[in-house]
Formats: structure tokens, sequence, C-alpha cells
């Protein structure tokens, strides 16, 4: 189409002409670390400790967060936060349905019968000054 020829897709996290609207580049995807195997079970970070997986890290151990549990789908590298920034701050939500699936993967685990997950509203402030 036309218009794909006039506005290629964009990688979402540096730019580069890409397949598919959405996605990223090969260099950007082999950038990305996916956070899995041994976690905090409360902070959901990647544990390096050689203790198991179902303990907490000994940052939660010595001063238990405000919440009971959280998780997240990335580590927060270069692309991770660049991914992260361009689509909080930057308007770029093309890649919004990919993220959201990769968070359904992320909290598939921790969620159970009866679970309850709430997003954290922005404050007014934060909004308008986002765009």
């Amino acid at each position: 189409m036309l218009v794909h020829a006039l506005l290629p897709a964009r990688c979402l996290a540096c730019g580069r002409v890409v397949d598919e609207q959405g996605s990223l580049c090969e260099v950007c995807w082999k950038g990305l670390r996916f956070i899995g195997g041994d976690l905090c079970r409360i902070c959901g970070r990647p544990r390096e400790d050689g203790r198991p997986g179902d303990l907490a890290c000994a940052e939660c151990a010595d001063e238990p967060p405000a919440y009971d549990i959280a998780r997240a789908a990335l580590v927060y590298g270069t692309v991770g936060r660049s991914l992260i920034l361009s689509f909080k701050h930057g308007g770029r939500i093309a890649g919004a349905s990919t993220f959201a699936r990769w968070m359904v993967d992320a909290g598939r685990p921790m969620l159970t019968d009866g679970s309850l997950l709430l997003p954290v509203p922005a404050h007014r402030w934060r909004l308008f000054a986002r765009g």
C-alpha cells in the first residue's frame, strides 16, 4: 500500500524500518532481556544469589515492600528502558498490544482465582504533561 511506502513501520525502540508495525528490529530484539527463571517471590527481580526461587531476595527480606507481589516482563536495560520511555512519554503507542501480551505472560503465574489486578492511575498533572 502507498501508506506503508510513505510511512514505513519503525522499530519501537530505535526507529529502524521493520516489516510490521508494533515490532522490533533484530538488533533491538536481541537486546531485550525477558525476566524468567528464579525470581524473588515478592518483587519478581531475577535471582542471582543461588537461593531457591520461592524465597524473597535479600532486599525484600530486609525491608519488605508495601505490596504483596509484583512482576515485570523485561529487565529495565537499554532497550527495555527505551521502549518504556517512548511509550509512556513519547506517545509511541504502536507497541501497546505487544507490551500487553508480554505483561500477561509475566503476570499469569501470580494470578489465581479471586486475584484482583488494579492499575495505578497517574496524577492528572502527569497525564497533562505527557499529552
